[in-house]
C-alpha cells in the first residue's frame, strides 16, 4: 500500500515491513492490551461509583485509545491468502446495506448484471474492507449528506464510484487518515485500487477490484 506507507513511514523503511509481523505477535499484543483495558474499565467503574467527575473523561479516553489500537492491529495483521469466488451482486448488496445505515443513499447498481464474473478474493478480507470503507466515510462525510453510489463492470474489473457534495466534507483528521490507511491496505490485499479525487463541486472516491477472467 504505497500511498499509506509513505504517509506513515516517511523518512524510514519501517512501514514497508509492517505486514511481516507474525500472527502470534498480534495475538499476544491483543491479549495483553485486552487485560490493560479491563483494568482501565474497572478504574472507570470505581470512579463512577464514587461520583467522580473524571469517570466520563476516562471512559471517553479509553474508548478512543481502544479504537486507535484496533486500527493499528488491523493495519499490521497478516492477511489470510485463501481465495473465494464472491458474486459481484452479493458484494454490492452488502456495501449498499452498510452505507444505508450511515447516509441517505442514491444508488445505481442495475448496470451490474448477475452474469458478471465473480470477484476472487478472501471473504473475510472483503467484508472487513467494506466495513472500513463505511467507517472511513462516516468520518469525512456529513451524516446528513446524500451519498451517491455507482457501479460498473468491464471484462476484468468492477469499478465503484462514491461521491457527495464537497460542502461540509472534512478535509483532514487523524482518525480519517488512519481509517483510510487500513482501508487502502485491505483494498490492495484484494488486488484493487483506491483513489480519492476532488471535483469542482463534489468529493469522489473510486474503488476498483479485479474480476475472475
Amino acid at each position: 500500500m504505497a500511498a499509506a506507507e509513505r504517509r506513515f513511514g516517511a523518512g524510514s523503511d519501517v512501514a514497508e515491513h509492517l505486514t511481516l509481523v507474525r500472527a502470534s505477535a498480534i495475538d499476544a499484543a491483543g491479549h495483553w492490551l485486552g487485560n490493560v483495558f479491563q483494568r482501565l474499565r474497572a478504574v472507570e467503574q470505581e470512579l463512577r461509583a464514587q461520583g467522580h467527575v473524571a469517570a466520563s473523561l476516562l471512559e471517553q479516553t479509553t474508548n478512543e485509545l481502544d479504537e486507535v489500537l484496533h486500527l493499528l492491529l488491523d493495519y499490521v495483521s497478516p492477511l489470510v491468502p485463501k481465495l473465494d469466488p464472491i458474486p459481484v451482486t452479493d458484494m454490492l448488496a452488502r456495501l449498499q446495506r452498510n452505507l444505508t445505515t450511515a447516509f441517505p443513499l442514491d444508488a445505481s447498481l442495475s448496470v451490474v448484471k448477475n452474469d458478471t464474473p465473480a470477484l476472487l478474493v478472501n471473504t473475510g478480507t472483503l467484508v472487513t474492507m467494506l466495513d472500513y470503507l463505511t467507517a472511513y466515510l462516516r468520518r469525512v462525510v456529513p451524516g446528513e449528506a446524500t451519498l451517491s453510489l455507482r457501479a460498473s463492470a468491464s471484462e476484468s474489473h468492477l469499478r465503484i464510484i462514491l461521491s457527495c457534495s464537497r460542502e461540509g466534507c472534512v478535509k483532514y483528521s487523524a482518525a480519517a487518515e488512519l481509517y483510510e490507511a487500513v482501508l487502502v491496505r485491505l483494498v490492495e490485499a484484494l488486488g484493487g485500487e483506491w483513489e480519492c479525487r476532488d471535483a469542482r463541486e463534489r468529493k469522489e472516491w473510486s474503488l476498483c477490484l479485479p474480476l475472475q477472467r
